[in-house]
């Protein structure tokens, strides 16, 4: 039978909605990262969050998960910016390790590198670039020279300072 092509939503249709009746549409309650963490401190400190954080950990949950997981769900509730929650983050993490050394348990903190042997794009691409170089360089001269390997050297090195930040791949 074929699907009734009038069971979609009506153009414009959420925007017909009371103007405020969205968490997202409305200033947040905490615009600060002090006010904020106020919040956070004083939910966090209560028995029953430390118990369900307990048992989220011992799951095998990382910490990293489970505060994206809270901080998401404060900013789709209108309680904080996206901005405040990311410069929240640390300092979650080390509320939510410190329920865990507390209830001692083993936890995740979920920043770890799975392998650390692993080399970044930035490495290879410097690499083979160097290489293509280095063989044309063969082609004109009979021995490799040392300031084409000290390039190397520092290449390799700035690629590895570049690796790394907030939006790297290696996060």
């Amino acid at each position: 039978m074929p699907e009734a092509i009038y069971d979609a939503p009506i153009p414009g249709s959420s925007l017909t909605k009371e103007v405020g009746a969205s968490a997202l549409k409305n200033p947040p309650r905490y615009t600060t990262v002090d006010e904020a963490i106020e919040f956070y401190v004083q939910r966090m400190s209560t028995e029953e969050f430390s118990e369900q954080v307990a048992d989220v950990l011992e799951m095998g949950v990382p910490v990293t998960s489970l505060v994206n997981i809270i901080q998401m769900h404060s900013v789709m509730e209108g309680l904080h910016t996206i901005d405040v929650s990311i410069m929240l983050m640390p300092i979650l993490m080390e509320m939510i390790a410190l329920i865990g050394d507390m209830q001692n348990i083993e936890y995740d903190m979920g920043v770890e590198r799975d392998d650390p042997e692993r080399i970044s794009d930035a490495m290879v691409q410097t690499a083979t670039r160097k290489l293509k170089r280095t063989q044309f360089d063969s082609r004109n001269s009979t021995a490799m020279e040392e300031p084409i390997v000290d390039e190397m050297i520092e290449d390799v090195s700035m690629a590895n300072e570049m690796s790394g930040g907030l939006m790297s791949r290696g996060l």
